[in-house]
Order: C-alpha cells, then sequence, then structure tokens
C-alpha cells in the first residue's frame, strides 16, 4: 500500500514537474517572439523569461551542470522561435486577398497552411527543449518548480479576481 503510495506521488511530482517545465518554456516562447504577433517585439521579454528561468533554478538548487543543460535547451529554443518568426509577413497578402474584387479564398488557405507548418514545427522545437530541461533536473526539483509556478499562479488569480 506505501509502495503504490510513494509510486503515485511520483508519477504526479513527475507531471507536476512537466507541466511546470512547460509553464517555464511558455513563458520562453510567449517573452521571446511568438509575442510579437500581439506587437510585443524586444529583447525585453527575454531577458525577463532568463530572469525567471534563474530564480526558478535557484530555488531548486540547480547545480552548475543542470544550469548549463537547461540554459543550452532554451538557447536552442529561443534560437528556433527567432527562425519561426523569419517567415514572410503575410498582412499585405491577406489584405490583397480580401480587398479585390473576387475574394482569393485559395490565398488565404495558402497563407493559414504555411502559418500552421511554421507553429508545427516551431511547437516540435519546443517539445524537444521541454524534455531536454527535464532530464536536466531531479523530479523533486521539478516538483517544486510546479508548486512555486502554482502558488505564482493563485497569486496572479487573487489580485485579478477579488
Amino acid at each position: 500500500m506505501e509502495k503504490a503510495r510513494e509510486s503515485r506521488r511520483g508519477r504526479i511530482g513527475w507531471l507536476w514537474g512537466v507541466a511546470a517545465l512547460a509553464g517555464m518554456v511558455g513563458i520562453a516562447v510567449v517573452a521571446s517572439g511568438s509575442a510579437g504577433a500581439f506587437g510585443r517585439h524586444g529583447p525585453g521579454g527575454r531577458d525577463f523569461a532568463e530572469r525567471r528561468m534563474e530564480r526558478m533554478l535557484d530555488e531548486v538548487g540547480a547545480s552548475e551542470e543542470q544550469r548549463r543543460q537547461v540554459e543550452s535547451a532554451f538557447e536552442a529554443l529561443y534560437e528556433a522561435m527567432e527562425d519561426g518568426r523569419g517567415g514572410r509577413d503575410a498582412r499585405e497578402e491577406i489584405a490583397s486577398a480580401l480587398t479585390g474584387e473576387i475574394i482569393d479564398r485559395e490565398a488565404l488557405e495558402e497563407i493559414r497552411a504555411e502559418h500552421l507548418r511554421r507553429f508545427d514545427a516551431m511547437s516540435q522545437q519546443v517539445v524537444v527543449a521541454l524534455a531536454q530541461a527535464a532530464e536536466a533536473l531531479t523530479s523533486e526539483q521539478r516538483a517544486k518548480i510546479a508548486e512555486e509556478m502554482e502558488e505564482h499562479r493563485e497569486h496572479r488569480r487573487s489580485r485579478h479576481w477579488h
């Protein structure tokens, strides 16, 4: 019975850890450039993500080797997102497809499909970075990060929904 409880606790800790690391990746994704689609460009977002990641690694007592591995995974992710943003700027093409005498549905579909391809390629690299970062940390460290992120989320909710 005790062994089953420990096994379940280990799985739950692992899941929380993965969720926490996914949150870290999410911070990195939003801060480093995919948020550019919403008008938030610049290195400040990446700086924020890196400071947040450093704080989390400090809180879990990550070793220098763990830090190097996690930072390496995120560096690859930042590069992938930079490459992903390098696609064509579709605004003019969308405007052209929508403002002609006849709506060019084929052009709109082509633009949509290209954006999906770019997003899919980027999301695959997010999964790789997530796995690399998770492998660098222990299950206890991942669980602690998950706990910290949940506390942060609860704090933010309480500030916004009085």
